[in-house]
């Protein structure tokens, strides 16, 4: 894997993807995005792998698509039709290689989460920030429609109202507004963010692998109607799992012993 593009980077259950533009904050080029998309096959193929952590070097998470790039492309004249649609194909691909890994996904932004930067953040289970990033969905400023799938991604996980007017109004948002919203789950201060972030994916990374990954499932059903039939053969298959009555033991020592 180029070093320029991404690090993988995998102890044990933790795996820890990074965005390694930081000098360009991240910006995604295709290459980034096919590199994200394989990353993730590499992460499912790991047995040993429970918890994904996506994070970016340098001062921000991802600033979004490569604006540079697409200039570089129009420089010549407009594309033809075919590259146009590979491109948004791309994106989305990346977006939904994330959403549907079988480990749990973390998502640590700081400094700045733009457009599809924004986008590979809603894609993971969980969401955390420094409290000083700044969020902003710009495509229709661009004079574009939100892509990678990003339209029932975001009214999903912002809820419907939000994410229409944060899509069409193009404003800045951060964690004031994200944190109660539900969005994020926790927000660090700057100067502890990376010892925070890393902390509580350690954290998870240390629960039952076989747990972890049946959530995994429950989560990827929620919207669907067939959750009831999921849960009970998720629930037969935990307690006939050979770590349930290790793990459960630990437990019960553990709520005894406060």
């Amino acid at each position: 894997m180029n070093p320029a593009m991404l690090t993988l980077d995998i102890s044990g259950p933790l795996a820890t993807l990074t965005l390694n533009r930081g000098a360009q904050r991240n910006a995604l080029l295709p290459q980034t995005l096919e590199e994200i998309i394989g990353a993730c096959q590499h992460i499912q193929s790991t047995n040993s792998v429970s918890v994904l952590l996506l994070r970016g070097a340098g001062p921000s998470f991802s600033v979004g698509f490569d604006l540079k790039n697409m200039a570089a492309l129009l420089a010549g004249g407009i594309p033809d039709r075919g590259a146009l649609e590979s491109a948004a194909q791309l994106g989305q691909d990346a977006v939904a290689a994330l959403q549907n890994l079988n480990v749990i996904t973390l998502g640590a932004a700081h400094g700045h989460a733009i457009g599809g930067g924004f986008l590979l953040l809603a894609a993971c289970d969980i969401r955390v920030a420094a409290t000083d990033t700044v969020f902003s969905i710009p495509e229709v400023d661009l004079g574009l429609p939100l892509t990678w799938g990003g339209v029932p991604l975001l009214m999903r996980e912002l809820g419907p109202s939000l994410a229409r007017e944060l899509i069409v109004s193009c404003r800045n948002f951060g964690t004031d507004l994200l944190l109660p919203n539900g969005f994020l789950c926790r927000r660090y201060a700057p100067e502890n963010f990376d010892e925070s972030v890393a902390e509580f994916a350690a954290e998870l990374a240390q629960k039952p692998a076989w747990a972890l990954k049946a959530s995994k499932q429950q989560f990827s059903t929620a919207f669907s109607n067939s959750a009831g039939e999921t849960d009970t053969a998720l629930f037969a298959n935990a307690v006939l799992h050979p770590d349930f009555l290790p793990n459960a033991m630990r437990y019960l020592a553990s709520i005894r012993s406060k």
